[in-house]
């Protein structure tokens, strides 16, 4: 490959005007296309990050709902947690 790119440049001299625009804007896709990839790459990361730290926090309130569970009641649970009433009472069997 590094050949190839050598002898493209050695006989670049030879091009014409055209030729040179068409290699110019072929490297720029290329390069575009790379970018266009990484930046993709950057953003499915922390998209898949902030869904993690979020699985995780849910995982945590119902962590703390459980063990509240035997101390306070649903309403007082769902304000200290942020989890819905609905989700305390599933945690109760009910």
């Amino acid at each position: 490959e590094e050949f190839i790119e050598a002898f493209k440049i050695a006989t670049q001299h030879t091009w014409d005007k055209k030729e040179m625009e068409v290699y110019d804007y072929i490297g720029l896709k290329a390069y575009d296309e790379i970018h266009a990839l990484d930046t993709a790459e950057k953003k499915g990361r922390v998209k898949g990050l902030k869904e993690g730290l979020k699985k995780g926090e849910e995982k945590a309130k119902i962590e703390i709902a459980k063990n509240l569970l035997d101390v306070l009641d649903d309403e007082t649970i769902s304000l200290k947690t942020g989890l819905d009433k609905k989700t305390i009472e599933n945690l109760r069997g009910g």
